[in-house]
């Protein structure tokens, strides 16, 4: 008889019985064994007739709905400057207060808006961008870098303008957001190894090996 329990993760515990139930004290160790195993990971336990009960790890990944962005504003999420997303569709409301994983697109950003951003309501100078430019470049194009919790997402009206539309500009490291869904993003993070991947429109599933994950 072979009992499986999925999650998310796909993570899945097999039990395989081949031959009479082992005794008691071995039962109690694979118990002991299956209550600190995390619901990421695969085992497998045999039980034998004879001999110690065998454990196998398998290959352990988790599934997360990825999202490309071009540089440099993946890196400035990864990094923590751009803390607000915009798109000209709610495309990450479904992932409120969930986890997304970024995507680095080849293509670069076309305009210098993001420049003017940081030079000037945020006062850095040329070596600070460049720093930032080069942090967000470590892992290269066309991969899975890293990933960031996702907030609410809310249209931002036609009308807005004033201190609180430049304090936007400031977070979204973009000028002119009117009429484009706006979301929040925090706890970014790098992966400790980029992921090579094609980028895929609007919003994709990924799998991320767990030894990859920060």
């Amino acid at each position: 008889m072979v009992t499986c329990r999925g999650q998310q993760s796909r993570a899945c515990i097999c039990l395989q019985k081949k031959k009479p139930a082992p005794d008691r004290k071995r039962r109690q160790r694979i118990t002991e064994l299956l209550s600190n195993v995390t619901l990421s990971r695969i085992f497998c336990v045999t039980w034998t007739r004879s001999g110690p009960v065998r454990v196998s790890r398998a290959h352990m990944s988790v599934q997360l709905c990825c999202l490309s962005f071009r540089q440099p504003y993946a890196g400035l999420v990864l990094d923590g400057v751009k803390t607000l997303e915009s798109r000209w569709r709610p495309v990450l409301a479904p992932l409120e207060n969930r986890t997304l994983a970024v995507h680095i697109a080849q293509r670069y950003w076309e305009g210098e808006e993001w420049r003017a951003v940081l030079s000037g309501p945020l006062g850095m100078d040329r070596a600070q961008i460049e720093a930032l430019l080069q942090s967000g470049e470590r892992f290269g194009r066309g991969v899975v870098a890293g990933l960031v919790d996702v907030g609410g997402t809310w249209l931002c009206p036609a009308s807005m303008q004033g201190e609180e539309l430049r304090h936007l500009e400031q977070s979204a490291i973009l000028i002119g957001l009117q009429e484009k869904h706006l979301t929040h993003l925090s706890n970014p993070r790098w992966l400790k190894e980029p992921l090579s991947a094609r980028g895929g429109r609007d919003l994709w599933t990924v799998e991320i090996p767990a030894e990859l994950l920060p």
